[in-house]
């Protein structure tokens, strides 16, 4: 049952935005197009309540976007209700992020990166205990992109995830962070996970972090993982830029930076020299 005011040419998102409060302005008649239309018309109806920023259009968006089956529809809608700034969507779109299409999830992250109020974050971080493992590794990447330092605890504590990837986007998002705290606790986690594919995520984050216990960690690696892999990538990120976080040489036992990297590059070509001769 279309609307009178639906659009149906190849234009729709200009018819849909030209016509002003008497028609398709209108954020009923765009709801009932988002409802009713054809695909192509829902995403151009959801671009225009998109553009309005009226925030009377978060609910009935919020049921589209469970109602539509389309991957294309519903991320019109993520991105609308992103553009409108609502934070009553919040928790609908994090559970969102259980919906299998990838393309979906990517737009609902990118959405929820872009809203990171304190009260966003505050959602996001309760949502790290979620019983889906997607919405949790989802929220872990979302939780890296925003880089507020008061997730920091909450993404340690993840770190004992019981699913890999989720460890691993936990690893990722603290090093995007840069918050020197979750060194150690990297550190150690580093020394006891079992899946070789994590620890080299733990050693990608470590890298990023200018600390001597990371660098003193990696080379432990470099020298002894059981892994041909892992040593390569500890080997490999020891020999990258060092940027050293201005809090490093506080929280660090070590006050002296470089001699501490140039102690552990001597360790690794000492360890190299002797694969060599064997």
């Amino acid at each position: 049952m279309p609307s009178n005011n639906c659009c149906t040419s190849e234009s729709d998102k200009n018819c849909v935005t030209k016509h002003g409060s008497n028609a398709m302005n209108n954020i009923d008649a765009l709801i009932r197009q988002l409802r009713f239309g054809s695909p192509k018309e829902r995403i151009a109806a959801a671009e225009a309540v998109g553009e309005l920023g009226d925030p009377r259009a978060v609910p009935p968006l919020l049921k589209n976007l469970i109602l539509s089956d389309e991957e294309e529809v519903r991320i019109a809608i993520v991105k609308a209700l992103g553009k409108i700034g609502d934070l009553q969507a919040v928790p609908h779109l994090i559970q969102a992020l259980r919906f299998s299409q990838h393309e979906l999830r990517k737009a609902i992250v990118d959405t929820l990166s872009n809203m990171g109020d304190p009260k966003t974050v505050g959602m996001l971080t309760r949502a790290l205990k979620d019983r889906d493992e997607n919405v949790r590794k989802a929220v872990a990447e979302v939780l890296g992109k925003i880089g507020d330092r008061s997730a920091v605890p909450h993404l340690i504590e993840a770190l004992s995830d019981h699913d890999f990837y989720v460890r691993q986007a936990v690893a990722k998002a603290l090093a995007n962070i840069g918050d020197p705290q979750a060194v150690e606790p990297l550190v150690q986690k580093l020394e006891k996970e079992w899946h070789a594919p994590t620890r080299i995520s733990f050693i990608d984050a470590l890298a990023n972090f200018g600390d001597p216990r990371a660098l003193t960690a990696l080379a432990n690696r470099a020298q002894s993982d059981e892994r041909a892999r892992v040593r390569k990538a500890a080997a490999e990120a020891l020999r990258r830029p060092i940027i050293v976080h201005p809090d490093a040489i506080l929280t660090s036992p070590t006050p002296d930076i470089h001699t501490a990297q140039h102690a552990v590059q001597q360790l690794l070509h000492e360890q190299l020299q002797q694969q060599l001769c064997n």
